[in-house]
């Protein structure tokens, strides 16, 4: 294809540009936004005759702004001429559309395309209470919404409205299913994510696993048949079949995410609220209602939000009590199934779920399992692990025998210094399963490497020398599980794999909780093995030897000792062995893979992104010298890609990494089973 268009919409109504793709400049740009790219480039182009007769042009360079002349804009639209050509690398046409007939969605983290679709006549309301694509009436709800337009009173009267010939045409509604899932997005992962992110892997994976659980609860309350994720069974909460549709889903996983946010991650409840006020309309049609406080009914079942943000046990409900159960049942069955209030019953069972998961989220054990009677940690030990301190199994005086798990030491760049602590240490036998049982958990074990550690670390330093920028790129995009996430969720979407917003929505909850049980699984053995990592035996062993090696960021290969070795990035506070990142991406392989053949007899499905010039955290503005195109064919690709960027980057031992694999063998297979059960086998 010639051109794409890429639409924005802001506060004056939407903007469209028309790109050419020789203009790899900006083609670039709109990939290192969306990360990305659709597979199908036909489903962007426009029909140029149809554009023209709506369509204003104007140029955009360094010297400001200009109109077209009708010749120019004529160029601008035709097959052969290029505008910019005569004005510059720095300038692009820009125009606006009055009757636009092919809509782009681009946000920081995804791009929403949809085949051009004609329109006769634009909806002046939004397609509501639809089962799926269906348009019936919009609902009506028993409470008020809490996120709504206000008039400031006046005393002035009103005036009366001028009258006009002019007609303003409303941009039509993303079609199914892409406005719903844009709404989740923008309304809950958007929101979610930078929170998500300041927390370790093992709570990254946990706290994603919970939410889009939450979001599968409210597809199978509003369902004749979908299970519960935490039960593999139908929901205690059922919605009569009048309810069954998306709107009603949709707006109960948001208003589920944004009563989540009042207990945690309590840093994206102003972001949940923002998005719903400002995009949801847009998206919808219409607002969707939030409760600013917990439904009286429901608190009156023993909830208190301010008490379960201190962490206490009593304040939540108990999701396998049959009177707790029954309370929240009748609650949302009084508020006459309102997704609005079924959404934070949805909350409170997760809520209650997670209290009681074997993750100590509230901090309300102790080191030693005992209760805690003061002062709540969360996430803190409950198995009494100690690291290294001393040398059990060899002697205080040969270092060459420590291999245990070291605290390495980390700063602030601004004086503090402290060492690191395991993080969760017993969730390897203490942790709810999801997706296997406790028995399957208990057999899969890793079997002990026995390294040459000599040899092991000579090869973890020349790996950390050769490094491209290429290599650099994978190693820190690997690093980020919610980019991998959302970039393979963002390409079975762009490429419609999802028949529905609701088999997108089983997709995530296998996903997520498929990575959930493989953390689990690979901490077990991180506790068990409890091995030390490069780092720590590099700089004890080899500290005064003199060798060739990254000397850290910017300084790239210098002659260094060995006390001064550092991997490429930051190492995680856990134990070397088996690689985590081995054992989460070898789930998703399987899981994608399953999905993939399940649902249209394929095998896998490739990924591509790009990872931007100077975007590196590590060395940001410096690496990678120019883009860096990252594409793998099929799932199998991006796993063992995954895997490798691991040793490449020095955090890990070569066996790590094949270890991992085997260990989580599997799972992503039990993973895709699971959403089966869920979805009753309706892919």
């Amino acid at each position: 294809p010639e051109e794409f268009v890429v639409g924005l919409q802001g506060g004056g109504g939407w903007m469209f540009t028309v790109v050419p793709t020789s203009w790899q400049g900006t083609r670039t740009m709109v990939e290192t936004s969306t990360n990305v790219w659709p597979q199908n480039q036909a489903s962007l182009m426009t029909v140029r005759s149809s554009l023209k007769a709506a369509m204003s042009c104007r140029t955009v360079n360094r010297g400001g702004d200009r109109r077209l002349g009708e010749d120019e804009e004529d160029r601008a639209l035709s097959e052969d001429e290029d505008p910019r050509r005569e004005l510059g690398d720095n300038s692009e046409t820009v125009c606006n559309l009055d009757f636009p007939r092919c809509n782009v969605w681009i946000q920081d983290i995804k791009l929403y395309a949809t085949s051009c679709y004609d329109t006769t006549a634009a909806p002046t309301k939004a397609p509501t209470n639809a089962p799926t694509d269906k348009p019936t009436a919009q609902p009506s709800y028993t409470t008020s919404p809490t996120v709504s337009p206000t008039v400031a009173p006046t005393d002035e009267p009103t005036p009366k409205p001028t009258p006009t010939t002019t007609t303003q045409v409303v941009p039509p509604l993303p079609p199914v299913p892409v406005r719903y899932f844009a709404t989740l997005f923008d309304c809950v992962i958007g929101p979610v994510i930078p929170a998500i992110k300041n927390e370790e892997t093992p709570v990254q994976v946990r706290y994603t696993a919970l939410i889009d659980s939450m979001t599968w609860n409210c597809m199978a309350i509003y369902s004749p048949t979908w299970k519960d994720a935490l039960t593999k069974q139908r929901p205690f909460m059922t919605a009569p079949s009048s309810k069954h549709d998306t709107e009603n889903r949709i707006q109960c996983a948001i208003a589920a995410a944004h009563h989540f946010t009042s207990v945690y991650l309590t840093e994206s409840r102003a972001g949940i609220e923002a998005a719903v006020e400002s995009v949801s309309a847009n998206y919808l049609g219409y607002t969707i209602p939030l409760q600013e406080e917990l439904y009286p009914p429901l608190e009156a079942c023993g909830l208190n939000p301010r008490r379960q943000r201190r962490g206490k046990l009593d304040a939540f409900v108990d999701p396998d009590s049959a009177t707790d159960q029954a309370c929240l049942a009748a609650a949302v069955a009084g508020a006459g199934y309102d997704p609005s209030i079924v959404g934070q019953a949805v909350a409170e069972q997760i809520f209650g779920f997670g209290a009681r998961d074997g993750w100590n989220s509230l901090g309300d054990l102790d080191r030693d399992g005992d209760d805690c009677t003061a002062n709540q940690r969360p996430f803190r030990d409950t198995t009494s692990y100690s690291p290294f301190a001393g040398a059990p199994g060899g002697s205080a005086q040969d270092p060459a025998t420590w291999t245990r798990w070291q605290a390495l030491e980390e700063d602030t760049d601004e004086g503090f210094f402290f060492f690191q602590e395991h993080v969760t240490p017993h969730i390897g036998t203490k942790a709810k399963m999801r997706v296997i049982s406790d028995a399957d958990r208990a057999a899969r074990t890793a079997p002990a490497p026995n390294y040459d550690y000599p040899a092991e670390a000579n090869l973890a330093i020349q790996r950390v020398s050769a490094l491209t920028d290429r290599l650099k790129a994978e190693v820190e995009w690997y690093d980020d599980k919610l980019n991998v996430l959302i970039t393979i969720f963002g390409t079975l979407m762009h490429t419609q794999k999802f028949k529905s917003f609701e088999h997108g929505c089983a997709y995530l909850v296998g996903y997520t909780n498929s990575e959930y049980d493989a953390t689990v699984v690979v901490w077990k053995e991180k506790r068990a093995h409890d091995l030390i990592r490069p780092t720590s035996w590099i700089q004890e062993n080899f500290k005064d030897d003199e060798f060739l090696s990254y000397a850290g960021p910017y300084e790239g290969i210098q002659t260094i000792r060995g006390k001064d070795w550092v991997p490429y990035k930051r190492v995680m506070p856990h134990s070397e062995y088996p690689s985590g990142s081995a054992c989460i991406c070898k789930s998703i392989q399987q899981f994608t893979d399953a999905f993939m053949l399940r649902s249209h007899g394929e095998a896998s499905i490739g990924i591509s992104a790009t990872f931007p010039a100077g975007s590196s955290y590590v060395e940001p503005g410096f690496t990678p010298a120019a883009d860096v195109p990252l594409s793998y064919a099929t799932m199998t690709d991006m796993a063992n890609t995954c895997g490798r960027s691991r040793i490449d980057g020095g955090m890990h031992f070569t066996k790590s990494v094949p270890a991992a694999e085997a260990l989580c063998d599997g799972i992503g297979d039990a993973g895709f089973a699971f959403a089966t059960v869920l979805m009753d086998d309706d892919w």
